[in-house]
């Protein structure tokens, strides 16, 4: 039995799950594609110190199965922002063989279809190029977030599900709304293997690391710290172990539920790590010390759904038009804080991190950005096709990822730099020489 809307559907008789018009044939083994990456060391910059960095040129469906054999079970991290299918029509070519085709505007059901038929090979190659650690990140507004989501159910298992992050992306604006002003976009999150992924934290904010403010004998061993209550304040709990009597300063014993068991309160006291004040009331107040650094590691923070906080839409256009002297040769680019979010995610700062949907290059410049920020060693992948722009001193959209990491890279001074590469198609006979050297 199916549930069908205009050619798709959700499958019940056989377990649930999405289904369209031929998508059993394309779940079969994606065939090899007939070309190569060819590398063009004209188009990189400072390619001695690419240490991994490359931006490839060309459709992504056969460039993805193309690094299979190299990058398989090597990426740490997937981003994508793939088009939102929001009635516009956008390209694909899912044919190795045939000349690209354009997809135009059509009645709903057949336009979801289509756009599944392009997201779903490229997400199933995707997969394989992961670390069992790895995250998979896709953004995606409520065109297609509802099937999107099932396609990722599908593909990385309903268990490797992490979370959908909804992000502000607007600040304001949207009067002209019939209905509601849509502020946000999603992130939907997936894991390789869940129970390979560590647990996921966020550095401090400039406000949370402002509240560490007093110093004690420990300051260069754990930095500055804070106080915070030591009454455990859980009545939805009780926990026997943690009720005692503390004597105050005053001589007075209170009698309460506590953070820690009696022994550790004693040894806490032992350590000055407890702390005795009054209050404007004059009543004595038992608190405890929290510091900045931790067994050596800064303190971090749990990761929220919801991004309210995070730089939005009109952040990604400043930063563009900061690098190429006012101009916006690229619609919606989305801000570089919102990727370096995403980075900063995963512990690990020596991963590989892939877009096959670049854009404008954001993801390149987080990268960098958050390379210097923590002393990270990641490197980038990034995959765009030379889709026209209609800027003639930039033609297409690969020339804007490349020159954008570029500019960003003289701008900064780093001591990094990019290999680039195009994907040439069956039926070329060039081969790359001793100069152009090898992609790898």
């Amino acid at each position: 039995m199916h549930a069908t809307w205009g050619g798709m559907g959700v499958q019940v008789s056989q377990g649930f799950g999405l289904v369209w018009p031929g998508k059993q044939s394309r779940s079969g083994e994606i065939p090899a594609p007939e070309g190569q990456l060819v590398a063009y060391p004209a188009e990189s910059y400072c390619p001695e110190c690419a240490d991994g960095n490359r931006i490839l040129e060309g459709d992504n469906l056969p460039i993805l199965r193309a690094l299979q054999s190299e990058l398989s079970g090597a990426v740490g991290l997937i981003y994508i922002d793939p088009p939102y299918n929001t009635g516009n029509d956008f390209i694909y070519n899912d044919n190795f063989r045939n000349p690209r085709q354009r997809q135009t505007a059509e009645e709903p059901g057949r336009r979801h279809t289509r756009w599944l038929e392009m997201m779903h090979p490229r997400i199933e190659l995707a997969r394989t190029l992961l670390r069992a650690d790895a995250l998979f990140c896709v953004s995606i507004d409520d065109h297609e977030v509802h099937h999107l989501r099932l396609l990722l159910d599908e593909v990385f298992g309903e268990e490797n599900f992490v979370a959908q992050l909804i992000w502000k992306r607007h600040s304001g604006g949207g009067n002209d709304a019939r209905h509601f002003a849509v502020d946000h976009e999603y992130i939907l999150v997936y894991a390789r293997d869940r129970g390979s992924l560590p647990p996921l934290r966020l550095p401090l904010d400039a406000a949370q690391r402002s509240a560490y403010i007093h110093r004690d004998e420990h300051f260069d061993s754990w930095g500055p710290y804070k106080t915070k209550s030591f009454l455990r304040m859980r009545p939805d709990d009780p926990r026997p172990g943690l009720q005692y009597g503390i004597e105050l300063p005053n001589g007075d014993t209170r009698l309460a539920e506590w953070k820690w068991e009696e022994s550790r309160f004693h040894e806490g006291v032992r350590e000055g790590r407890i702390v005795f004040r009054q209050d404007r009331k004059e009543r004595w107040l038992v608190e405890y010390k929290l510091y900045l650094r931790d067994d050596n590691s800064e303190r971090t923070q749990v990761p929220r759904t919801l991004l309210l906080d995070v730089e939005r839409n009109a952040a990604g256009k400043s930063q563009l038009k900061a690098l190429f002297d006012g101009a916006i040769p690229f619609p919606n680019p989305k801000p570089v804080g919102l990727i370096r979010l995403l980075l900063q995610l995963h512990p690990d700062r020596d991963r590989l991190v892939l877009d096959f949907f670049a854009g404008s290059g954001t993801t390149g410049q987080a990268v960098l950005e958050e390379n210097a920020s923590d002393g990270g060693s990641r490197r980038f992948v990034l995959v765009q096709e030379a889709q026209p722009t209609g800027c003639p001193n930039i033609p297409s959209l690969s020339a804007l990822t490349r020159e954008r990491v570029r500019r960003w890279m003289i701008r900064t001074q780093t001591e990094s730099g990019f290999l680039a590469a195009r994907w040439e198609c069956g039926g070329h006979n060039h081969a790359p020489t001793d100069a152009e050297g090898e992609l790898g």
